[in-house]
């Protein structure tokens, strides 16, 4: 568990799909723009996540691969949105 906060950007994805519900690579790298993450950071922590089974992958329309977040990645991103709330707060 330790290496999925490790990552740069696993919280962000995993509260990025609990808003969108599900996404595909690009919605993340122009969703998540402001926080001026790469896309090779983006895979890499999709990986992370998806062997977390945080995330699972999906074929979707024109054979994208379309991101959703599982149960688990919900109850965990939850708790990634509080932290984030509570880090913000003191800056």
């Amino acid at each position: 568990m330790n290496t999925i906060w490790t990552q740069t950007c696993t919280m962000e994805i995993l509260i990025y799909l609990l808003e969108k519900k599900q996404a595909i690579i690009s919605d993340f790298i122009y969703g998540m723009r402001q926080s001026i993450i790469n896309a090779n950071t983006i895979y890499n922590a999709i990986e992370i996540l998806t062997d977390a089974k945080l995330i699972k992958e999906e074929i979707g329309n024109n054979n994208s691969r379309l991101f959703t977040i599982t149960s688990l990645g919900m109850q965990i991103g939850e708790l990634a949105k509080e932290q984030k709330i509570i880090l913000e707060k003191n800056k």
